[in-house]
């Protein structure tokens, strides 16, 4: 409810005063519609005030004692708004779930924006984000939460391009983009073995723990992490770690054969992975990031050299005397040649003279020599001094930014490179052409040859199974099941849930009630 009159409390030497202030009939009228929905009974209004609040036990009491429909709409400022969405943007787990058991209908995608829109329009579509990326909605509406997560933050991201986002509210976005694949990250953090790991990065229709012998892992939430570029979930440390060991078992295994030059060529091959793996990659990957400031300087310097020599061009030419800047080519092969040491202030100093109306000679080599110097001082000061330290600065900004996630953007770069492997192996031309035929042909001999695979194909275990004293079974979980584990284990440890709140099911139903 929203009171007519508003006391100020003021503090004046120690005393305090109250001093009110009073509203009209028509603003108080004014503010109360915007907080308002006419249409919404006495019981719908007390049903989303609870809702906001995060009173639990009077929703319950008024969804089973009320006739209240639980997909009412309110408004907030000016903004209709649902008791879901309500629960949702607060991350209410408990209120989100009560609402979907009660029959709440989920929450749509907001429309996209466009020139034309009021400012309210941005506050509804920015408030109906937070909702959709809240964790406790996405983990109780989504079988597949990861995917979700994905697909949600590519629909931000998008946002955050859009040209009328982008001029005005695209730091609001990303906060809510940062919110929802940060989630991501911490169901992965969840994880407790490389098993769990794996059976995650596979995705769908995948059992985790093992799999036959010189097939490799078919990676589909990993892939779309890639695809829609979730940095930090690819780049966790768990994601990492069972990623280079997938690419680490493709490695040569030199070192198991007699001999000491196979023992040496191992080495080698060894010093060689680590450096690139720790050393050059980062550095290569700094320098392919400053590529873009310095094709932007090479843009800025062309136009500064441009320009100059059409000055120069348009001042000589047609004069008596031929000088390089009386062409325009002449002109900016000399700028070039200056930046390098070059010199050729000689050429500035010529003689010109030239007939007036009158038909009087009229010496004109003060004028030229003046400006021809002052045009070339000028472009020494521009494009050796001013865009030099402009290509400094730019390269050293990029650095900067950078040097904080160099560690993270490396790593998302190697499994790029990494899934390359996995897909074509790398052979220098004209190999290469054989890779796809043969990766072809394992694919059909998979595909049509599974069947025959008896008891005696190998299976590989994870080798942390012993470390953990478990049997092979306990990491043959669905990708499903899984989902829904982590799920519990981050509520669990929000204090969301307790671990006797867990009520087991049959395979088929939720695991959190």
């Amino acid at each position: 409810p929203i009171a007519a009159v508003i006391d100020v409390a003021t503090i004046d030497g120690g005393m305090s005063d109250s001093t009110v202030f009073q509203l009209s009939v028509d603003e108080k009228k004014y503010i109360i519609e915007s907080q308002t929905n006419p249409l919404l009974r006495e019981q719908e209004g007390k049903f989303l005030g609870s809702v906001e609040s995060g009173d639990l036990e009077q929703v319950k009491n008024i969804l089973q004692h009320e006739n209240v429909n639980v997909n009412c709409v309110g408004r907030r400022s000016n903004q209709s708004i649902s008791a879901l969405q309500l629960a949702a943007e607060k991350d209410d787990f408990h209120m989100v779930k009560l609402l979907l058991e009660c029959g709440a209908e989920r929450l749509q995608k907001p429309l996209s924006p466009n020139a034309n829109e009021d400012v309210i329009d941005d506050e509804i579509r920015l408030a109906m984000y937070r909702a959709l990326s809240s964790p406790s909605y996405i983990g109780l509406t989504y079988d597949d939460p990861v995917m979700a997560i994905f697909t949600l933050s590519e629909d931000i991201k998008n946002l955050t391009q859009h040209r009328e986002i982008q001029d005005t509210s695209k730091l609001a976005y990303l906060d809510v983009l940062q919110r929802t694949q940060k989630f991501a990250v911490e169901l992965l953090d969840h994880c407790n073995n490389s098993g769990e790991v794996l059976t995650l990065l596979n995705g769908r229709q995948c059992k985790g723990g093992k799999y036959v012998h010189n097939e490799l892992p078919p990676l589909k939430i990993l892939r779309s992490a890639m695809t829609t570029v979730q940095k930090e979930f690819v780049a966790h440390h768990k994601c990492q770690k069972v990623v280079k060991r997938e690419w680490l078992r493709d490695e040569p295994h030199w070192h198991t054969r007699n001999g000491i030059g196979w023992n040496l060529l191992y080495a080698l091959y060894c010093f060689l992975v680590h450096l690139c793996l720790t050393f050059i990659g980062p550095i290569l990957f700094q320098f392919v990031a400053m590529s873009g400031d310095v094709i932007r300087f090479l843009i800025i310097f062309a136009f500064v050299v441009g320009s100059f020599s059409l000055g120069f061009y348009n001042l000589y030419h047609g004069s008596t005397y031929i000088n390089v800047f009386s062409r325009i080519d002449r002109a900016i092969t000399a700028l070039l040649t200056t930046i390098f040491g070059s010199d050729s202030a000689d050429e500035l100093e010529i003689t010109i003279a030239f007939n007036d109306s009158s038909g009087n000679t009229q010496d004109a080599t003060a004028v030229y020599r003046t400006a021809g110097h002052t045009l070339y001082a000028s472009f020494g000061i521009i494009s050796i001094i001013v865009l030099v330290n402009i290509c400094i600065a730019m390269m050293s900004d990029t650095y900067s930014r950078l040097k904080g996630n160099i560690d993270m953007e490396w790593k998302f770069q190697r499994t790029r490179i990494w899934l390359d492997h996995f897909d074509l192996p790398a052979l220098c031309p004209p190999f290469n052409i054989f890779a796809p035929i043969v990766l072809c042909i394992e694919r059909i001999h998979r595909k049509f040859c599974r069947k025959n695979v008896s008891g005696n194909s190998q299976e590989i275990e994870f080798t942390n199974n012993a470390e953990l004293g478990l049997p092979a079974d306990e990491f043959d979980l669905s990708y499903e099941t899984l989902v829904r584990v982590l799920v519990s284990r981050y509520m669990i440890a929000r204090s969301v849930i307790k671990l006797e709140d867990l009520v087991t099911t049959t395979e088929n139903e939720s695991v959190i009630h």
